[in-house]
C-alpha cells in the first residue's frame, strides 16, 4: 500500500511536472511564432525598400540623363551663338574699315 501510494504521489508530481512543461513550451511556441511573424514583416519591409531603392536609382538615371542631354544641347546653343558673335564681330570690323 505504501509502495502504491508513493508511485501515485510520484506519478502525481511527475503529471504536474508535464503540465509546467507543457506550460512552457506552449509560451516558448508563441514566442517563437511571435518571432517568425516579425521576421516575416522585416523581410516584406526589406524587399519594399529594395524595390524602392531600385525605383530611386532609375529615376536618378533617367534625371541624370535628361540632364547630360540638356547640357548638351545647351553647349550645342552656345557654340552657336559663340560662332554668330564671331561672325558679327567679323561683319563689325569690315563695315568699321569701310567708313
Amino acid at each position: 500500500e505504501e509502495t502504491k501510494n508513493a508511485l501515485q504521489s510520484r506519478f502525481q508530481s511527475l503529471e504536474n511536472d508535464k503540465k509546467v512543461v507543457d506550460k512552457v513550451v506552449s509560451e516558448v511556441e508563441a514566442k517563437l511564432n511571435d518571432k517568425q511573424r516579425q521576421c516575416v514583416t522585416l523581410q516584406i519591409r526589406f524587399d519594399d525598400c529594395e524595390i524602392n531603392l531600385a525605383k530611386a536609382r532609375q529615376q536618378l538615371q533617367v534625371f541624370h540623363n535628361e540632364h547630360e542631354r540638356k547640357k548638351n544641347e545647351n553647349m550645342t546653343k552656345i557654340k552657336s551663338l559663340e560662332g554668330q558673335i564671331c561672325q558679327l564681330n567679323q561683319e563689325i570690323d569690315r563695315l568699321s574699315a569701310t567708313v
